[in-house]
């Protein structure tokens, strides 16, 4: 029997719903935010047991002892996935995750002022 978790319908309702999305072909990305110990991991690990193993979710996360280099969450989340972006990112040439993402996608490029 799944692990019940109190106060915490609204976020997997949304996370739901985004998979939901995602799997009629609307991907999208969802945050999930909030104060260290409330439960963010917990939420992450209920969705997790319930999505489908087959369909493919990316999860990243920050140290709460330490400032996350920039972009560290998404690195994180698509180190084990491939694709561009993970290539980007685990470049040791590239001095920041910034400019990795900058390089593999110019949409991100624009928007830290890199195009």
């Amino acid at each position: 029997m799944p692990m019940q978790l109190l106060e915490r319908r609204a976020a997997l309702t949304t996370l739901r719903a985004a998979v939901e999305a995602a799997l009629g072909g609307a991907g999208s990305v969802a945050l999930l935010t909030g104060e260290a110990g409330i439960g963010k991991t917990s939420v992450v690990r209920q969705l997790l047991a319930e999505v489908d193993p087959a369909v493919r979710v990316l999860c990243g996360g920050c140290d709460d002892l330490i400032a996350p280099a920039p972009l560290a969450p998404l690195g994180e989340a698509v180190a084990n996935h491939g694709g561009p972006l993970a290539t980007a990112l685990a470049a040791p040439h590239l001095p920041t995750a910034a400019n990795a993402a900058a390089g593999a996608y110019p949409l991100v490029a624009r928007s830290y002022g890199h195009g």
